[in-house]
């Protein structure tokens, strides 16, 4: 019985513990992630600015670390986890509204979207600074609160 008891608690601890470590990789994955989209904004800017290729072709090159998006029916979406649902509807709403202006407009409505995207990244940013350790800490603490309370 005492070794149910104890291999419990310890399996308890475990899970607490994991889930910590798993919002704080979350956490982490969102600032690379925006990362990677700002540097396909620069990479698209560079391509629509100098008329070389096709659209399509220039979004799917300037965007190929970015395994969160898709394209689906002709559409670019974004499909992660990690990302908030603000960061998603920003992306979405990017991809629906390209290309549909002349080349100078479309250069100008990347840099504004690109300023934007900047200021989601430096929140992340902070966000890793400041929170990351605190989950992983506090599924630790949580999980071992509940085997003492157990005990």
């Amino acid at each position: 019985m005492l070794l149910f008891k104890i291999s419990g608690i310890f399996l308890i601890v475990i899970v607490c513990s994991a889930a910590g470590l798993l919002k704080s990789l979350s956490i982490k994955n969102r600032s690379k992630k925006l990362s990677a989209f700002c540097d396909g904004l620069n990479t698209l800017y560079e391509y629509i600015e100098q008329g070389g290729c096709e659209l399509d072709i220039a979004i799917k090159i300037s965007f190929s670390k970015c395994v969160f998006l898709q394209h689906k029916n002709g559409r670019f979406l974004c499909l992660d986890n990690d990302l908030k649902g603000e960061d998603k509807a920003m992306i979405d709403g990017f991809f629906d509204g390209l290309g549909s202006s002349a080349k100078k407009a479309e250069c100008d409505r990347i840099n504004s979207f690109k300023l934007k995207m900047k200021t989601h990244l430096k929140e992340a940013e902070n966000d890793v600074s400041q929170k990351s350790k605190i989950y992983q800490t506090f599924g630790i603490c949580i999980g071992l609160a509940i085997g003492i309370l157990l005990i």
